[in-house]
């Protein structure tokens, strides 16, 4: 390595607040460092992002890399901790050049000692690394740095697609730890829709399945929610990226270039099974639940047996209500082995929705074929939907024959159903095993759009609580 020479210093101004831009050189090449006015001069635990050239994100192209969000993200961590640097190395395509980059050369030839050689010349003995990549942390430790890793996708949404396949099988090779690892507080990875809302107001909202139940497991204190989702490349899209890092809540998210961003009209109703109503375009939005980015989301995660997934009947009708594509999804989640939600959402079967998904009909058996062979952890749903799927005969509270019915048909473990009464609606948790966990009437205020989410989220809390008895 040649010397490294200090050529240029200014201030910049960025939307993430000024910084102090350094400019070094090196056998000809450049390297720029983002640093806070205090570095020099923090010599322990420094906030450190290394960051290496990628031409694509200069052009927007968000299907080869996220370098983008990963500099926007650090930077704002640097931000909020009021102290931190970012380096970037001239290293483009893995330290193989463009070249290596448009081959698709997945070895990773990147070196990190000019970053070390700038830590070390301000005195910089140890770093909070915001990186999951090993050959970096290994790279700054060979070169005497002290290295902790910083979790920085707190609050970030990680874009899945065609970029991020050589990270998740970096993170299968060991070269990269998973970005989202293990969490005190039980997962929950939510597969659900992402949508602008309309309210009856007029005010607009990000909603959605995904949204809603994530929001709702969040304010439980006891589950730790990780969105799986798609929206469009467009306004919208990236108002519910902004929401969901707002909202610190973990998001694996894709980018759909030619579908919208889901958009829904939500209208009231005077029915007390299904208080409002909505009316969205049924093909032409980003809510596809992808296969493949399903996967990449379960590594990245590494969900297994310890975890929950948790998907409404709204993925039934993204999949237009073919049988094998939603077979696919629940075989995906069911090979994880981990404790599977199914919430039946009568919306999703009415006859309007059919229509417009071109589905002549969708009954038990066509449901049971989704299904085939998935072990349902719990099956949440309206006593009226149930009936409406022919699994039961009525609305009321649930006979034990009832639960029967439910329990075999879904192979469910627990139950959670709502059903009304004259006096309002309720709310029921029962064990396959007969033990009824809860029975209690849900209030006029907790029928505000994602009021049900919120209940299910109560509902788990008294089932995660029971398994623990159990033990």
């Amino acid at each position: 390595m040649g010397l490294l020479t200090a050529a240029a210093t200014s201030d910049i101004h960025t939307a993430f607040g000024t910084f102090t831009v350094d400019v070094f050189t090196i056998s000809g090449s450049e390297t720029v460092v983002l640093r806070t006015q205090d570095i020099p001069g923090k010599v322990d635990n420094v906030l450190c992002r290394i960051q290496s050239e990628c031409i694509s994100h200069v052009f927007g192209d968000d299907r080869w890399c996220d370098c983008a969000d990963q500099i926007e993200g650090a930077l704002r961590r640097i931000q909020e901790a009021g102290t931190g640097l970012l380096i970037y190395l001239r290293q483009e395509g893995m330290g193989l050049g463009l070249a290596g980059k448009l081959l698709r050369d997945s070895r990773d030839w990147r070196s990190y000692d000019i970053a070390a050689e700038i830590l070390t010349n301000w005195g910089i003995k140890s770093v909070r690394l915001i990186s999951i990549n090993e050959h970096k942390i290994e790279g700054l430790r060979a070169r005497g740095v002290e290295v902790e890793v910083d979790p920085w996708t707190e609050g970030r949404t990680i874009l899945l697609g065609e970029h991020m396949k050589r990270t998740v099988d970096q993170v299968r090779r060991g070269e990269k730890r998973r970005p989202i690892g293990q969490i005190r507080r039980p997962r929950v990875l939510v597969l659900g829709d992402l949508n602008i809302d309309k309210h009856p107001s007029g005010h607009t909202a990000v909603g959605g399945t995904g949204f809603h139940a994530a929001k709702a497991l969040e304010e439980t204190s006891d589950f730790t929610p990780i969105i799986f989702g798609k929206v469009g490349q467009d306004a919208n899209g990236d108002r519910i990226r902004k929401e969901l890092r707002e909202e610190n809540i973990y998001s694996l998210v894709g980018i759909d270039g030619e579908k919208a961003t889901g958009s829904v009209c939500i209208t009231e109703t005077s029915d007390l099974r299904a208080p409002f109503q909505y009316d969205w375009e049924k093909r032409n939005n980003a809510n596809d639940y992808d296969p493949q980015n399903l996967e990449q989301a379960i590594e990245l995660a590494g969900i297994g047996p310890g975890d929950y997934a948790y998907v409404s009947t709204y993925l039934f009708v993204q999949k237009f209500f073919q049988v094998a594509e939603i077979a696919k999804i629940m075989a995906i989640l069911s090979a994880t082995q981990c404790r599977l939600i199914l919430d039946i959402v009568r919306k999703s079967f009415a006859w309007d929705v059919l229509r417009e998904c071109e589905a002549t009909s969708f009954d038990e058996d066509d449901l049971g074929q989704s299904l085939h062979e998935t072990e349902i952890y719990a099956v949440v749903g309206e006593m009226g939907t149930f009936d409406f799927l022919n699994l039961v005969s009525g609305s009321g509270r649930p006979s034990q024959n009832d639960r029967n019915k439910i329990f075999k048909f879904f192979r469910a473990k627990y139950l959670i159903c709502r059903y009304v009464t004259g006096r309002g609606r309720h709310q029921f948790v029962a064990t396959s095993s007969g033990v009824v966990l809860g029975d209690s009437e849900l209030t006029i205020s907790d029928m505000n759009i994602g009021a049900s989410d919120k209940a299910t989220s109560i509902a788990l809390r008294q089932i995660e609580q029971y398994e623990q008895m159990q033990q």
